[in-house]
């Protein structure tokens, strides 16, 4: 969404190792692929960029973390 996904796009270019999480597979999918599903200035860069590096990469499915954030709609 609006602030999860910039979110873990600039927790990934700070160097950590990042799942985002969602319930919508064709989402999660088409993040995974580069798009970013929203409009943000430069943000679809931003996730190639963090994809190409491994340190982000979009699930269906909770792994164990170290850190939770969650961002929901207000």
């Amino acid at each position: 969404g609006y602030i999860g996904l910039p979110t873990a796009i600039v927790c990934a270019q700070a160097g950590f190792s990042v799942e985002g999480f969602d319930i919508d597979h064709e989402r999660v999918t088409a993040i995974n692929c580069g798009d970013a599903v929203i409009q943000e200035t430069d943000l679809t860069e931003k996730l190639q960029i963090a994809l190409r590096s491994y340190d982000f990469v979009a699930v269906t499915a909770l792994s164990c973390s170290d850190y939770f954030v969650i961002a929901v709609p207000t």
